[in-house]
């Protein structure tokens, strides 16, 4: 007993002995100044970290920028809160002033900034490896920039659709026609949309869809996400428990397809970059991005995490059952996607976004024994097409006034009380 109690201590002390000889390597090389790591995070001279990715670093009454080419970070002293080219983010550890060293934290700041910061538990070595960018990623990196600073800017987006499903042995095509005209703020962040949709071609079914009930007008303001509703007057807040739908536009659309190219290349998007074009004398260069299907399927996962869009209308007891099937339906999920963005050289704001789109769905629907329907099979493939124009930078838009509307749950339980009673 003395003996395995004596092992049993040792082995709880090693670790804890280990814990305070951490080493900070740098492109290889032996770092000997001072750091620190709090919590998991290290934390590093401003003047150090912004040597290792060649910014330029301000602190004025505890504010703390850092600036390389035209990404900009803002960090506050002893806040944990940051802002990443005008992107609220949270950060794990605050930064924070020892003597008259300001201190920050390096995974944050590195990886903000494209630096590829490791951890080797074995050797409690913390290792930083600047990564290599090619020309079009650098390119592609300054775009978010330069239209962030023109602030504002108009859409036009025209897109074409075409459907084929097939359940149960029958065939279902649909082949449907959009246009989008869109007006964009960064800063605060405003959308106004009025979009037209068309149903182009609807065969396997005789149900008629008129193409005036295709046509709705989005606003997204500091106020919440607004929308017409087809067949219903006046305005609808979208607000639903469990979704986050501010949070849904920030991040994962805006009908902005430069915020949705970026959320992609996190999860593995490649850059390159094509012959330029010639457009009325003009020579704009060309980028091409491209997402498989790997990584869009993190893009969608991380997509439906965050937003709770996966928990919608479910409640706790069927929840695990739900999840399951919707993991099931997302791992048969397939897409390639494809986008050529047609840039100006001179200045990088985009002018042309050409997108490709194809999507496939193969999964097998279950049986419902309350209905008495038995489990059927269903694939279905889309291949859609869309071209963005983009205009008017740095031009004012007027944004409608909304001070009468109603909720989503409002405008259900209407609905809901309009259904005859003997259905």
């Amino acid at each position: 007993i003395i003996v395995l109690s004596l092992l049993l201590l040792a082995m709880l002390a090693a670790p804890a002995a280990a814990a305070s000889t951490f080493s900070l390597k740098v492109n290889d090389k032996a770092y000997d100044g001072e750091f620190s790591v709090i919590d998991g995070t290290t934390i590093v001279p401003l003047d150090f970290a912004g040597s290792i990715i060649g910014a330029q670093t301000t602190v004025e009454n505890e504010q703390i920028k850092i600036e390389k080419d035209k990404a900009v970070m803002m960090l506050t002293l002893n806040s944990k809160q940051a802002s990443f080219n005008q992107k609220q983010e949270d950060m794990l550890q605050a930064p924070a002033r020892n003597n008259d060293t300001y201190m920050v934290p390096l995974r944050y700041v590195m990886e903000s900034f494209g630096t590829q910061v490791e951890w080797n538990p074995a050797t409690y070595e913390i290792i930083v490896k600047p990564v290599v960018l090619t020309e079009a990623e650098k390119t592609f990196a300054q775009i978010p920039g330069v239209m962030i600073k023109s602030n504002t800017y108009k859409m036009k987006i025209a897109s074409k659709m075409d459907m084929d499903m097939t359940m149960d042995g029958e065939d279902l095509q649909m082949s449907m026609s959009s246009t989008v005209n869109a007006s964009m703020s960064q800063n605060p962040l405003i959308l106004v949309a009025d979009t037209i949709m068309n149903i182009d071609a609807f065969t396997g079914t005789e149900e008629e869809i008129p193409a005036d009930l295709l046509k709705t007008q989005i606003v997204l303001n500091e106020d919440g996400y607004f929308m017409t509703m087809p067949g219903q007057e006046g305005w609808v807040k979208a607000e639903m428990e469990g979704i986050d739908f501010n949070k849904l536009m920030e991040q994962y659309g805006s009908q902005d397809p430069i915020r949705v190219i970026l959320q992609m290349k996190e999860f593995g998007a490649v850059i390159s970059e094509k012959e330029d074009q010639v457009i009325d004398g003009k020579t704009y260069g060309v980028l091409h991005i491209v997402m498989g299907q790997e990584a869009y399927a993190k893009y969608l996962n991380d997509m439906i995490g965050k937003t709770g869009l996966l928990g919608m209308g479910v409640n706790e007891e069927d929840n695990a059952e739900f999840e399951a099937e919707m993991k099931e339906l997302l791992n048969n999920f397939k897409a390639d996607i494809a986008y050529d963005i047609i840039y100006d050289k001179d200045t990088l704001l985009p002018s042309n976004i050409k997108q490709d789109t194809v999507t496939s769905l193969s999964m097998t629907v279950p049986a419902d024994e309350a209905n008495g329907t038995p489990a059927s099979e269903m694939q279905m493939k889309m291949n859609q097409k869309a071209e963005y124009q983009i205009y008017d930078y740095g031009i004012a838009f007027p944004v409608p006034i909304i001070d009468d509307y109603k909720t989503m749950d409002e405008l259900m339980a209407e609905m809901t009380a309009e259904i005859p009673e003997e259905i």
